[in-house]
């Protein structure tokens, strides 16, 4: 069953929610403007490349430490498909709201940042 929306009632406006749901989007629709013999480029950059991590501990000075760190972080707000932005943005939007109202505004960005960080550790 896909849900379409919740009924738990929160007590505080999820500002935080709203920004993330927002700041995908946006991003997301930049991605969708990038020509598409240059897409490859732009998820080299801003997606994690394990290859460019090894590369800067090994002391490649072709690759910068925030050339190789930074994607963890970029790497969360890129998508591959109007389909795959649209199933996180609608999960996002019906649970992100209860789970900052439990946790609040900056606990629930800080656990939104480090899963990121952690799903790109995770490759």
């Amino acid at each position: 069953m896909i849900p379409l929306r919740d009924d738990a009632p929160r007590t505080t406006t999820p500002f935080i929610t709203y920004f993330l749901v927002g700041l995908n989007l946006l991003i997301f629709v930049f991605e969708a403007g990038v020509p598409s013999r240059e897409l490859s480029g732009t998820f080299l950059q801003f997606g994690v490349v394990p290859a460019n991590v090894d590369a800067s501990f090994a002391g490649d000075r072709t690759i910068s430490l925030a050339g190789a760190f930074l994607p963890f972080f970029t790497s969360m707000f890129l998508h591959g498909s109007w389909l795959h932005v649209i199933s996180n943005m609608w999960a996002l939007w019906i649970f992100g709201d209860n789970i900052e109202d439990h946790l609040g505004h900056a606990r629930y960005l800080f656990l939104y940042l480090s899963s990121g960080v952690a799903g790109g550790v995770s490759m």
